[in-house]
């Protein structure tokens, strides 16, 4: 396997793990905005409820970026040109580890968030606020 083979296999890895993430916060997103509705009017509940479903848009729409929209340059494969295959890899090294480092921060803000609204229900469920 080449370097760019490489770096690509890597996107392909967190472009899965990002999608699954992404369908992961929709299911919360859409938990936070159904106990939102049902929630009574001017209470604390509802005001933590909507934080959180609009926190977990936010991290919903970054998560997005982490999803593959560049292709595999087939003119790099074919360039015989050096100089421009090695500016596409480091390009490309860029890129993963820039989604690598977005993919986490919108990991470990869903696993937060899910969490707060899991809590945010148990202590509305037994009146606590």
């Amino acid at each position: 396997m080449s370097k760019g083979e490489v770096v690509w296999a890597y996107l392909d890895i967190i472009d899965t793990k990002a999608s699954a993430l992404l369908t992961h916060i929709s299911i919360f997103a859409a938990l936070a905005a159904l106990l939102y509705t049902g929630a009574e009017e001017n209470t604390l509940e509802k005001k933590f409820l909507g934080i959180e479903f609009f926190s977990m848009c936010l991290i919903a729409i970054i998560c997005l970026r982490c999803l593959r929209t560049l292709s595999s340059d087939t003119d790099t494969k074919l360039s015989n040109d050096k100089d421009i295959v090695d500016y596409r890899l480091r390009e490309g090294i860029a890129e993963l580890i820039y989604r690598r480092r977005l993919f986490s921060l919108c990991r470990e803000c869903a696993g937060l968030l899910a969490i707060a609204v899991l809590v945010t229900e148990v202590i509305s469920y037994f009146n606590w606020i």
